[in-house]
């Protein structure tokens, strides 16, 4: 593990819920490649807070599948906040659409590692109530995922800087090029 990587945990673990899930949003946003809607129930509008919502997001994919994600920062009972999580997930009252619809549950934490036992657990539990695919994203994944894939996450929503700024995505490239451009032109003009 790099050190960058123990410096996006520490960063991850250090914001607050509306942070983490904003970070998160973003995460699945850029992960996700074939989304033709994304809706962020759990957050409020130009405010760093959270709100009740059940799920905290959800997108449907080009292909119309439902996808529910919820973002937690609970570290105590961790097992029994997920379970919380996907019964909530599932519960038609509150998301009021057939719960067939429903073709995946993502789980992000940032919380320390699940034990296999636990992981398992929770796995046959999603199963057990239905749920054709759930996706468990914890802090190592997530901070190896925007390390080597999404730096500017950690840019944007950790105040972590690109380790060299030669190795980005395309569009963060062009952004970051267009801004030292335009911060040099300014400096030679009279």
């Amino acid at each position: 593990m790099t050190g960058r990587i123990q410096l996006i945990e520490k960063q991850l673990l250090a914001i607050g819920d509306a942070e983490f899930q904003l970070v998160c949003d973003t995460y699945l946003r850029l992960r996700e490649k074939e989304i033709s809607s994304f809706n962020k129930t759990g957050t409020t509008y130009s405010k760093k807070k959270t709100r009740k919502g059940t799920p905290d997001s959800f997108f449907r994919l080009k292909n119309g599948d439902l996808v529910f994600a919820e973002h937690t920062t609970q570290s105590e009972n961790l097992i029994k906040k997920i379970k919380n999580d996907i019964d909530s997930c599932l519960d038609s009252k509150k998301v009021k659409i057939p719960l067939e619809e429903i073709k995946k549950v993502i789980i992000c934490f940032n919380s320390p590692k699940l034990k296999l036992e636990d992981e398992r657990e929770i796995q046959l539990y999603a199963k057990n109530k239905g749920i054709p695919l759930l996706e468990l994203i914890g802090l190592e994944l997530l901070a190896i995922d925007i390390d080597l894939s999404f730096p500017i996450i950690a840019k944007s929503y950790l105040g972590l800087p690109f380790d060299t700024g030669l190795i980005l995505p395309i569009r963060d490239f062009i952004q970051e090029y267009n801004t030292i451009i335009l911060n040099c032109q300014s400096q030679f003009v009279i």
